[in-house]
């Protein structure tokens, strides 16, 4: 009985590590799958969140350029008012 006990014993870690390790063939198709999955997924996300970004920025743009040209409105309405004196006739 205590022999066989040892056998299971010696047995055991045997099959444990049984797994291979991984190759050099596995370490490149890992890295080519990695590569892959960059250009495939990665650079289209990139290019299309830039694509936003810059709507984003133009719209931003376009909305601060009209809110500065309706003050600069006003300040002249507001001057032209002044001049003619329209306080004066009301």
């Amino acid at each position: 009985m205590r022999n066989i006990f040892i056998l299971c014993l010696m047995f055991i870690p045997a099959m444990a590590m049984a797994a291979d390790e991984p190759s050099f063939l596995d370490y490149v198709g890992d890295k080519l799958n990695d590569v892959h999955y960059t250009i495939t997924q990665e650079v289209p996300g990139v290019f299309h969140r830039f694509a936003a970004w810059g709507i984003e920025f133009y719209t931003l743009c376009v909305i601060t350029a009209k809110l500065e040209m309706i003050k600069f409105a006003y300040l002249v309405a507001k001057q032209i008012t002044t001049d003619i004196n329209l306080s004066g006739y009301l």
